[in-house]
């Protein structure tokens, strides 16, 4: 592969083209980002299907056991993403560039879920500092994107769908128990208080019922919309987001999850909100982590 283009004076002066950038003679940057636009980096399906396959094959790692290989890949989706997203900014496929570095915290879930010390903590409390490290990277993409709060979902819902919200809400009850019945995990808590039962109730809402769905189907469903249109993106996010449970080992679970994340991006899609969506999604957790392996051990 051929390096990249040089200043004349720095050929002359050197045979390598790092002993020119040493010496201040930089490449070409104007031409590189010509090359760039030129390119397959710039075509939104073939970038995004490359990020879902590594993110994808990061998992496939981590259900087959290879830790390491999850992490290492994961590690490369994020610096890729950052990367790429910072190339196409200013460009003329800033919206894909934007959308990338909305991506950013997917591979950041496995990397801090992988290398995160769970046996040397509770669940509950193991469950908040993974929340804590992974809203920093939430809040952090939010911070250099600056979408209005509205644009990701922080509002409450307009009256006329009202009746969808609470539908949404109760659901949540639902899903629960279904995913509790494919899953049948083990439970958390023994003999637990109603104090306990109270404590881990809120770190599930706040750690996944408000943090994921802020993630998909706040911010990354709008970027993605920008990018790619609203159909496309639901589609894509709701793929990420089934793919992400794969750790669970049930092909019926991913295809569950899939249906429940596809109805939860059309509701935000109509509703433009994340507040019934979060309130199902943490009882959906509850549910399937707190109440139904106390009611139906």
């Amino acid at each position: 592969m051929a390096p990249p283009p040089i200043h004349p004076s720095s050929q002359a002066s050197s045979g390598s083209w790092i002993d020119g950038i040493l010496q201040g003679d930089l490449p070409d940057f104007p031409a590189f980002l010509a090359r760039v636009e030129a390119s397959v980096l710039v075509r939104p399906y073939v970038v995004l299907a490359f990020y879902f396959l590594l993110v994808s094959a990061g998992e496939l790692a981590t259900v087959l056991g290879v830790a390491s290989f999850a992490v290492w890949g994961n590690g490369l989706a994020l610096v890729l993403l950052c990367a790429h997203g910072a190339l196409l900014m200013e460009g003329n496929h800033a919206r894909l560039g934007r959308f990338l570095v909305a991506l950013m915290p997917i591979p950041l879930v496995r990397i801090v879920s992988l290398t995160s010390p769970q046996m040397q903590f509770s669940f509950v409390v193991w469950m908040g500092l993974v929340g804590i490290i992974l809203y920093g990277g939430i809040f952090s993409a939010l911070r250099f994107l600056k979408p209005s709060r509205a644009s990701v979902g922080l509002q409450l819902p307009d009256r006329r769908h009202l009746a969808l919200e609470v539908g949404v809400v109760l659901a949540g009850f639902l899903f629960g128990a279904v995913e509790y019945l494919i899953l049948r995990p083990g439970p958390i808590m023994v003999s637990p208080s109603f104090q306990d039962v109270v404590v881990m109730a809120v770190v599930l809402y706040v750690s996944t019922g408000v943090l994921e769905e802020l993630l998909f189907r706040g911010l990354l469903q709008h970027y993605g919309a920008e990018a790619l249109g609203a159909v496309p993106a639901m589609v894509l996010v709701t793929g990420l987001f089934a793919v992400l449970h794969a750790g669970w080992h049930s092909w019926l679970d991913i295809a569950f999850v899939a249906a429940v994340g596809g109805f939860y991006a059309w509701v935000v899609h109509r509703t433009r909100s994340i507040l019934g969506v979060s309130l199902s999604h943490g009882i959906t957790n509850c549910m399937l982590f707190i109440g139904m392996p106390l009611l139906w051990p």
